[in-house]
């Protein structure tokens, strides 16, 4: 990893800001909150047990 004062050099040899050299975003570019799918985990067990109870119930 190259120092900060060679990063200097390179950005300002190059015309750019020493953080386009690295690509961090900024904070206001970041989401604040990630969206993760819900899951849908418990209606799929609920439904699993409805059918092992019914498979018992014609024994």
């Amino acid at each position: 990893m190259p120092s900060l004062k060679t990063l200097l050099i390179i950005a300002d040899s190059l015309g750019v800001h020493p953080k386009d050299l690295l690509d961090v975003p900024l904070l206001k570019d970041r989401p604040l909150k990630k969206e993760f799918p819900k899951r849908k985990r418990q209606n799929f067990v609920k439904k699993e047990v409805e059918l092992l109870l019914k498979k018992k119930g014609r024994k």
